[in-house]
């Protein structure tokens, strides 16, 4: 009886699978021989040489050590989480987003060619960069905190002779051109 249950539950998934568009495959393609396909077959031809030398780095460097035994259909939410703990631990919150933004873009393409279920890194929140604090010119906490200014203040740029001004606008190339109806002497008298 549980060999019947199982088989109608896989038939169930097949018809699902089916219904998205998503041919079963009897491969076993792993996540870094994806990748490596997916950085010959996608990236190098359709993107700019410094992104592709740049995600070949990120998948050398992070993603094919962690994930890249893992087969491709394989991959779960839970392992996409322990990926992001891992590398947040030793990377900065921006370089984990950066690795999130290249894993979803190579899965998506996974989903485009039936190499996948589903995109794994949709399951699973994506890192936030850390925001900066805002940085206070002059206010408490600063380097230079409770020490005058040895810099004179910053004054606002005049216009200088041959400037135009007029109405709060400088160099507008409205002003430049001829009013309708008045000759240049009028204009050059008003200005």
């Amino acid at each position: 009886m549980g060999s019947l249950r199982k088989a109608e539950k896989a038939a169930a998934e097949l018809e699902a699978s089916l219904a998205k568009g998503i041919v079963p495959s009897t491969e076993r393609t792993t996540v870094g021989e994806f990748m490596t396909k997916w950085l010959a077959d996608y990236v190098r031809p359709n993107l700019d040489q410094f992104t592709a030398i740049s995600y070949e780095g990120e998948v050398r460097l992070h993603i094919a050590p962690m994930l890249g035994s893992i087969p491709l259909r394989d991959l779960r939410p839970a392992q996409w989480a322990r990926f992001y703990a891992t590398n947040a631990q030793s990377l900065a919150q921006s370089h984990v987003l950066y690795l999130h933004r290249i894993m979803h873009e190579a899965l998506n393409t996974a989903l485009r060619w039936s190499l996948a279920p589903r995109n794994v890194a949709d399951a699973v929140d994506a890192p936030r960069p850390a925001r900066r604090a805002p940085c206070p010119l002059g206010g408490a906490g600063g380097p230079t905190a409770g020490r005058p200014s040895r810099r004179p203040p910053v004054q606002p740029a005049l216009p200088g002779p041959g400037h135009r001004f007029a109405g709060g606008r400088l160099g507008c190339a409205a002003l430049d051109r001829p009013r309708r109806g008045k000759p240049d002497a009028a204009r050059a008298d008003q200005v």
